[in-house]
């Protein structure tokens, strides 16, 4: 998860469309943090029902994890974190200050699924209740 690029957030609507959309993201902690503005479809679905799916975007190296997204305002120290691991990752960065003004949320995946030979390898983990 830490190495890839990009995300897919899988998120429904009120009436219970789905809907799919690409982010940028950060593995930290065992946790995807991910951002966007809040008048996106993705972050008014989110906020209404934060059961979420997220995936790689490879059909080889499959990564499905599924759970309940937390919006989270980061203390400063996280914050820093967030913003030197960004910079690494994509060389650039919201600042400290920009993260700790507009939050972003957080997965902790409940369960995943990974496979990279279908059906020879393919691995469920649950979370432990």
């Amino acid at each position: 998860m830490s190495e890839a690029l990009h995300y897919w957030v899988c998120s429904v609507d009120s009436t219970g469309r789905p809907h799919a959309t690409p982010v940028d993201g950060l593995w930290l902690d065992d946790a995807l943090y991910f951002g966007g503005s809040p008048e996106t479809q993705r972050h008014r679905n989110i906020k209404g029902n934060r059961e979420i799916c997220v995936h790689l975007e490879s059909a080889a190296d499959v990564i499905i994890l599924r759970g309940i997204a937390e919006e989270r305002i980061p203390d400063r120290a996280l914050a820093e974190r967030l913003s030197e691991e960004s910079k690494k990752k994509y060389g650039y960065s919201p600042g400290t200050d920009e993260y700790m003004k507009t939050g972003l949320w957080v997965l902790r995946a409940r369960t995943a699924l990974g496979w990279k030979q279908f059906p020879k390898d393919v691995t469920r983990w649950a979370a432990e209740s």
